[in-house]
């Protein structure tokens, strides 16, 4: 006997055509299922991808601006450790302290800074630059790969007599606190014995009149103005941290 005896025959239709069996119904559907599948899961998949390359540039990028932050903590904790050592013994005498957090040495009294009202520097305070800035210079220019900026930050109160109003107040004493700092620098770009910080004093070394913008309080009165602490001429330097902390958060934005 024939084996195709036994082999299942299609069935018909009432008009005469196969009808497909069940089996083959779902084997189809299934093709086009997984067609489809494929199709959606394609971008979910690169997306996935993405996602995981995108967190794993996030962790890296951590990792990094922890090296730097370590990296420049202990620099500024170098630099301030210097500056103590070198100025701490001088720094009651010159009336002025030094701020390790911000690195910043404040000098806090203003009647021996400037003439009342001018930009000139007293006799007094020229003779304690001149005493001051090579021993500071000197320790700053030593380190300037971890430096960004330094800035002469002059200070003012909010006071000014005869002024129309407090706003005609803050733009005279902006103008007085630029001039004052301007005189600053003149001497660090001028100076006899500053020769060797010259060139980098200029590329680095900053005047900025800050005005009444940041007032000191009397201790425990939270809005009231110490006028005579708010008179200052302050030194900040400025670490390179911070730039490049965000170089490396624009080499991972997406």
């Amino acid at each position: 006997m024939s084996s195709g005896l036994f082999r299942p025959r299609p069935k018909r239709g009432d008009d005469g055509e196969h009808w497909l069996t069940v089996s083959d119904l779902m084997s189809g559907l299934m093709v086009i299922f997984l067609f489809v599948a494929v199709t959606y899961l394609q971008p979910l998949a690169s997306q996935a991808e993405k996602l995981r390359d995108s967190n794993s540039d996030l962790s890296a990028a951590r990792e990094r601006i922890r090296d730097i932050v370590v990296a420049f903590s202990e620099d500024e904790e170098k630099i301030a450790q210097e500056l103590e050592r070198e100025l701490a013994a001088d720094l009651p005498r010159w009336g002025a302290e030094l701020d390790r957090p911000t690195l910043t040495i404040r000098f806090r009294a203003p009647d021996l800074l400037f003439e009342q009202g001018e930009a000139r520097l007293t006799a007094q305070f020229r003779r304690l630059l001149d005493e001051f800035l090579p021993r500071y210079l000197s320790i700053l220019h030593s380190n300037a790969q971890s430096i960004e900026e330094v800035r002469i930050e002059g200070h003012t109160s909010s006071e000014w007599r005869g002024a129309a109003g407090a706003a005609d107040a803050f733009f005279r004493n902006m103008d007085l606190s630029q001039q004052r700092t301007r005189a600053v620098l003149e001497v660090i770009l001028t100076a006899r014995g500053l020769e060797a910080f010259r060139g980098w004093a200029q590329r680095t070394v900053t005047a900025n009149g800050m005005s009444s913008a940041r007032p000191v309080m009397r201790a425990g009165m939270s809005w009231v103005e110490d006028p005579d602490r708010s008179r200052r001429v302050e030194f900040r330097v400025v670490t390179r941290a911070r730039e490049r902390i965000m170089r490396v958060l624009e080499e991972v934005k997406p």
